[in-house]
């Protein structure tokens, strides 16, 4: 938890201004709850007692302006601390984003998107309950503790000592029972991660279940998972629903003591009536920062739990983008697999063992295997999403490791099997969104005669829904492939990328190719070696072990 805070604290002290404003105006509310009860002291021990009605008068303006400059300041201390808390989120969620988006492709391999949706949405905003609705409440409510207990030492320190010594087991009571809630907020949460990733294979396999007739069985796991969550949910309440009974029962007992000790003492003028009074008022004050406390904890506790899974995301190491971050600088002459070896974590044998070749500028390699072979670990690690565990992988004589990653993967155009296509229209796919930087004529002109990407050019402002349900699989690698053209890479990899094409489509593709001249790289994949007829070099992935053929036809 301590880590948490100081994690949490680096966003905090950056809002200076907010974050010193807020504890003023927490401070003041504290001092307004201790000046009260003393206040009324002040009105029965002189104005009633003492039978004086200008102390009596007196007394309740100061009193009405106590109350009025308290309830103002906790108005503004809670707004100015909502402030702070959307600020910071703000700062929380930009930060956590941009952290994403430099961990290697390897984290990814290892969450669920469910997972990461919980971390990413629900607990970022889960920090608005914990500064709005806990944090606010809960750092004003120790403040006023501070200011009760402190008014009871003032009025008489052996009073004040006993009282605060019965009040501690409960406050023991409560820490222990903070704990207790902690670890269930803990496993709370880890279901609604279970939870929110079945619900994402539900939603976006939808088609899948509902052609193979699976909606009985995934329905079954759906809700189990929500009986799960339920009860997590259930013990959450069940382990609060003790808070209450707790400090009820401290306060219970201090009011007790204070009569049965308080009454003599007063009997034997060691305490005026009005500070006995004031004591009374002190401790059914402790009632409202207790309530709030309690009220707020499970927000607090929530708050908490959130901000240590977020730092869970900020420890991942983020890709190394190379030592000394050098620029790759003109075409990649050669690329070098020497001994090259790589595992996933968790996997019992590696993806690629001792694999060494050689890929030189203008070459056309097919690449097949099997399935779960190693190619697509083979071409993840050419356009560095993976580094070898064991052996090198260098660019032009200098070792991935010492380059700047962004560098190299702009020489790739990647074209894959399934392409990811963002919701949008067809010429944003294709232009990633830079509609103004395309000369959609001048792309038509160069394209005549191309039929598959003649109709997609033809309807550019067609609107996707959610990776491109609406459009057939050809037509999504068909801008796929359009979105890497506009790039001119050097190096193309084409991942089964023409394994939805009909022969047409197919060929419209490899003429696009041929056009862009002999400089080009192409690594083709497929399942087959039948399927890589235009490809100069083959290599063969068995088992993570690479072997080449060579074969004879030229690209031209």
């Amino acid at each position: 938890m301590i880590r948490s805070f100081r994690f949490i604290a680096t966003f905090i002290l950056k809002e200076k201004f907010w974050l010193i404003f807020g504890m003023m105006m927490t401070t003041l509310v504290s001092v307004m709850t201790w000046y009260g009860p003393k206040v009324i002291a002040q009105i029965i021990d002189h104005g009633v007692v003492e039978q004086d009605p200008e102390a009596m008068k007196w007394g309740v303006i100061i009193l009405a302006v106590t109350e009025i400059v308290r309830l103002f300041s906790v108005y503004l201390s809670q707004a100015v601390f909502s402030r702070l808390g959307q600020n910071v989120i703000e700062r929380v969620r930009e930060r956590m984003v941009h952290h994403l988006m430099k961990l290697p492709v390897s984290y990814f391999d290892g969450i669920t998107s469910g997972g990461m949706m919980t971390r990413v949405v629900n607990d970022v905003n889960s920090l608005t309950d914990f500064f709005q609705s806990g944090f606010v409440s809960i750092l004003g409510s120790f403040a006023s503790l501070i200011a009760i207990f402190v008014g009871l030492f003032s009025l008489n320190f052996k009073l004040g000592l006993i009282l605060l010594l019965t009040f501690i087991p409960s406050v023991i009571g409560c820490i222990y029972f903070s704990h207790k809630l902690k670890s269930v907020y803990e496993h709370t949460r880890n279901q609604l991660s279970f939870l929110n990733s079945i619900l994402a294979d539900f939603l976006f396999g939808m088609k899948t279940i509902r052609s193979l007739g699976l909606s009985h069985l995934k329905l079954q796991k759906l809700n189990r998972q929500i009986q799960k969550y339920a009860q997590a949910q259930m013990s959450m309440v069940k382990t609060f629903a003790l808070f209450h009974p707790t400090y009820t029962l401290g306060i219970g007992v201090m009011m007790l003591l204070l009569v049965l000790l308080g009454i003599p003492m007063v009997q034997d003028n060691a305490l005026l009536i009005g500070q006995w009074v004031a004591a009374l008022s002190y401790i059914v004050s402790l009632q409202q920062p207790l309530v709030e406390i309690s009220d707020r904890w499970n927000f607090f506790l929530a708050g908490v739990t959130s901000i240590e899974r977020i730092v869970e995301v900020y420890d991942e190491v983020p890709e190394q983008v190379g030592v000394g971050e050098k620029r790759v600088a003109g075409v990649p002459e050669v690329i070098t697999f020497e001994n090259a070896s790589y595992q996933y974590e968790g996997s019992p044998r590696g993806a690629l063992s001792d694999v060494s070749c050689t890929i030189r500028a203008g070459d056309w390699i097919g690449v097949y295997g099997e399935s779960g072979s190693g190619k697509s670990t083979f071409l993840q690690m050419i356009y560095s999403f993976y580094q070898p565990g064991k052996g090198t992988l260098s660019w032009n004589g200098l070792a991935y490791r010492d380059l700047d990653t962004r560098s190299i993967r702009s020489h790739f155009g990647v074209v894959e099997q399934f392409p990811f296509l963002f919701t949008g229209t067809i010429l944003e796919n294709i232009s990633l969104f830079d509609v103004d930087g395309v000369d959609l004529a001048a792309l038509r002109e160069e394209f005549k005669g191309y039929r598959l990407i003649e109709s997609l050019l033809a309807r550019p402002d067609h609107e996707m829904t959610e990776r491109g349900g609406n459009l057939s699989m050809g037509q999504k690698q068909m801008i796929a492939f359009l979105r890497a053209y506009m790039a001119r890479p050097k190096i193309w990899i084409l991942d089964e990328a023409t394994a939805f094409f009909d022969p047409d489509a197919e060929a419209e593709v490899m003429r696009a190719l041929d056009r862009l001249g002999q400089s080009i790289t192409v690594i083709q994949v497929a399942h087959r070696p039948e399927a890589l007829s235009r490809m100069v070099r083959r290599f063969r992935i068995h088992q993570g072990c690479l072997t080449e053929e060579r074969l004879s036809p030229s690209p031209s």
